[in-house]
């Protein structure tokens, strides 16, 4: 956590803060856990990938973190796997290690986690709002509606992507404090610690969406570049507008660097998601398939007006009338009391250009969401290469939803009782209008979602009208009202797209096993052996892979998570075959359709002899050649190493297939650690050769060979057979000893955690120098 106390950085002088203003995020924090209070207590659990894929890991995360170490390499998931370089885990992010820490490898640790993040976010859309003018009231009910937006609720499932909105707030405010300090200290401070948030935001964050986050700073610094109205910041110049962007993103790549960079130096060979991504999957334009970019459907649209049109599409309908958007993605309400403060902002007396831009680049978000009817999308993965590297266009939106809380509270800080009312007025009509209409357009929405939910919205808001009077304190409190129920309205309908019954979770917590139990000597020789998938996974699928029916489970891989891939391994520390994890390899998928290269993978003998290797490229002609002798009886050993000469296959291929034919060896396990496996080989092999290990291969292994006499030597560790590790040994070797070492290790992680740490040194150095803390912004500590 990054306190940023000082003297105010403002042109403006800033009053000391009212008790509601102090208490505002807090009270808003504290609301959000009262409706979220069936997670908190154990009787709900989350859904989707938040049950599927994260909650499993951060009991992985916890689990080490109560043994003292950080997860580097995951042992138990689809032969092994660099989560370390998965930012999407959070594996280096330090709350989700401190907070892994605390609860240990539970369920409750993974909910305090999730819940803790939306606290966060409330927390730091009030500090936000605050700093740009908008009183007490309007503090509390912003930071509910924004963590309760159609983003929030959405992608409650996807704790990566809840993480990065969560800590935009507070990247904003820094940058928009440091671009109006007067001290060139005190810029430079503010806008690091800007770059810090957008840096942790991306420790355990959807990387995609760190990129957008990047795009919406960079966005507010253009609208800082505009001439200000009364009562605005002051302009920036571009030189500043620059140079604060240029230390924030020295500072948050400083911060990303552990996950960041090791996910492109252990994913490369890995995983193919660490290359670029075709135009049409990204975006969708064009796309014979657009749902592979979850673009926004347009017809999603209507969820702009109303929290209940995404959870009755996603769970209503027999077919899904927004097929090519996942339900997840759908909602983009920002809650009506936030439209009814943006218009106020909008065509009040006092228009700014500012807040026209501002508006104006939250359509160009809205506009690159709908990737696959508009070419903006395609447009900017042309020009932007971060662009190419991830798809789920739809997120995008979310730099609308932020536009209009920004502008709600530009709104906020100048009503009158009639400003409210016409623009309550105004929004419920429009709001109401469109309701109808998307009822009419999609009337299977109703199919279990009664009609009179969806009158709620529009019709609260034509009550505020009303209730505003043209008394200031009325208009103020029904505002109050209206978004604080609409925060607990948007909860209620969006519950299905939040939480379930509390089965799973239980389940997960029952299979728990600790780090130090899953590492002991005994439970290694037994930890070896592999299944085919988690226990959560039913039993005919097992019997139906292991007898080579892969018709039976083709529909199954066609949409594996949940019926194949599952996480739920993980808290037992059980090895599977088949996990969910976001590093994919296609070769990988593959295997299942070769029964021969199956039982290589599966079991506990998986250790094999070569006489020598076939060193060949990884392309699909090597892999077919490679199928085809699998499928004949002799599997070859495939070395695939950019250095080496590749083996010239001619007339004696046969021969050299047969030289290198893979034969199982006994062997004993002496260790199975995470990041060290060590092997004694029980017959040690008579020739030079090769010894080849089912486990997953990443550039960070290294391994040592013991050899006859006893003499250790170093020795390198080859992809071999398109996903394993393999290296060469002395006739008579004893032992082979792999050990993990990701990239940059720990150099880096210190790099990152040392920048927060001096953030955090710094800000607290500058809040004791300041003359009058009260009148300064207040730190995120502060009560």
């Amino acid at each position: 956590m990054i306190p940023i106390d000082a003297a105010p950085t403002g042109a403006r002088p800033h009053a000391p803060r009212s008790r509601m203003e102090r208490a505002a995020g807090w009270l808003a924090a504290a609301t959000l856990v009262l409706l979220l209070w069936p997670l908190v207590v154990g009787t709900a659990g989350p859904v989707g990938d938040a049950t599927l894929f994260h909650m499993p890991y951060q009991m992985l995360v916890g689990d080490f973190a109560r043994a003292g170490e950080l997860l580097l390499w995951n042992p138990w998931t689809n032969g092994g796997s660099p989560d370390g370089a998965e930012p999407q885990i959070g594996a280096l992010s330090p709350l989700a290690v401190a907070i892994g820490w605390l609860g240990g490898g539970t369920s409750a640790s993974f909910v305090w986690f999730w819940i803790a993040t939306w606290c966060l976010s409330a927390v730091g859309m009030a500090r936000l709002v605050q700093h740009l003018g908008a009183p007490g009231w309007a503090q509390y009910g912003l930071a509910l509606a924004w963590c309760t937006n159609g983003a929030f609720v959405g992608h409650a499932g996807h704790t990566c992507f809840m993480h990065v909105f969560a800590l935009l707030p507070f990247a904003v405010w820094c940058l928009d404090r440091a671009l109006s300090a007067e001290r060139t200290g005190e810029f430079a401070r503010l806008a690091a610690c800007a770059g810090g948030w957008w840096g942790l935001s991306g420790l355990a964050g959807y990387p995609g969406l760190v990129v957008v986050s990047a795009m919406v700073l960079a966005g507010w610094c253009l609208v800082r570049l505009i001439p200000p109205v009364r009562g605005e910041s002051p302009e920036t110049s571009v030189p500043r507008a620059a140079g604060g962007l240029v230390i924030l993103v020295v500072a948050g790549l400083a911060v990303l660097a552990p996950s960041y960079a090791a996910f492109f130096a252990e994913g490369s060979g890995f995983s193919g998601r660490t290359g670029a991504l075709s135009r049409e999957i990204a975006t969708g334009w064009n796309a014979e398939d657009p749902a592979a970019a979850n673009p926004l459907e347009p017809l999603a649209l209507f969820s702009l007006a109303s929290p209940v049109v995404a959870p009755a599409a996603a769970h209503g309908p027999a077919s899904d009338p927004f097929a090519i958007t996942d339900p997840s993605s759908v909602g983009a309400n920002a809650g009506l009391a936030v439209w009814v403060l943006a218009g106020i902002a909008l065509v009040g007396v006092r228009r700014s250009r500012r807040n026209t831009a501002l508006f104006a680049l939250g359509l160009l978000s809205l506009g690159l969401a709908l990737g696959h009817a508009l070419p903006l999308r395609a447009w900017a993965y042309d020009l932007l290469p971060p662009l190419r590297y991830f798809r789920h266009s739809a997120f995008f939106r979310v730099g609308l939803l932020f536009a209009l809380t920004v502008l709600a509270a530009r709104g906020a800080s100048r009503i009158d009782a009639r400003a409210v009312r016409r623009s309550a007025l105004a929004v419920a009509t429009v709001a109401g209008a469109a309701t109808a209409a998307a009822l009419v357009v999609l009337p299977e929405l109703t199919a279990s979602t009664p009609v009179l939910l969806f009158a709620v919205p529009p019709f609260a808001t034509l009550a505020v009208a009303f209730a505003a009077g043209a008394n200031r304190r009325r208009a103020t409190g029904a505002l109050t009202l209206l978004t604080a129920g609409g925060a607990a309205f948007a909860l209620l309908v969006g519950r299905p797209l939040v939480m379930e019954d509390a089965q799973r979770r239980d389940a997960l917590d029952a299979h728990h096993v600790g780090l130090v139990d899953a590492v002991d000597d005994d439970v290694a020789q037994t930890g070896f052996e592999r299944d085919p998938f988690a226990f959560t996974i039913a039993p005919e699928r097992t019997a139906a892979l292991l007898a080579g029916d892969t018709a039976a489970l083709a529909e199954d891989f066609a949409n594996p998570v949940g019926t194949l891939f599952d996480s739920a391994n993980l808290p037992g520390k059980e090895n599977v075959l088949a996990g969910y994890t976001a590093l994919n390899n296609r070769r990988h998928h593959q295997l299942a359709a070769f029964p021969a290269l199956l039982d290589q993978a599966l079991g506990r003998e998986r250790v094999f002899f070569a006489a020598a290797a076939l060193h060949l490229p990884d392309d699909d002609a090597t892999f077919e050649a490679f199928t085809a002798a699998a499928a004949g009886g002799d599997v070859p050993l495939v070395v695939h190493d950019a250095d080496a000469p590749p083996t010239e296959l001619g007339a004696d291929a046969a021969e050299l297939v047969t030289a290198a034919r893979l034969d199982r060896v006994p062997f004993a396990v002496e260790r199975f650690e995470p990041r060290v496996l060590e092997l004694e080989l029980l017959r040690p092999p008579a020739t030079d050769g090769w010894i080849l290990v089912t486990e997953r291969w990443a550039a960070g292994w290294s391994a040592a060979v013991t050899g006859p006499e006893g003499d250790v030597a170093p020795a390198a560790v080859h992809r071999a057979g398109f996903l394993w590790r393999a290296v060469e040994v002395p006739a008579g070797a004893r032992t082979v000893r792999f050990t993990y070492r990701p990239f940059g290790w720990p150099g880096l992680l210190i790099l990152s955690w040392g920048v927060l740490v001096g953030l955090l040194a710094w800000s607290l150095v500058a809040r004791t120098r300041s003359v009058a803390p009260d009148a300064a912004e207040g730190a995120i500590l502060e009560p």
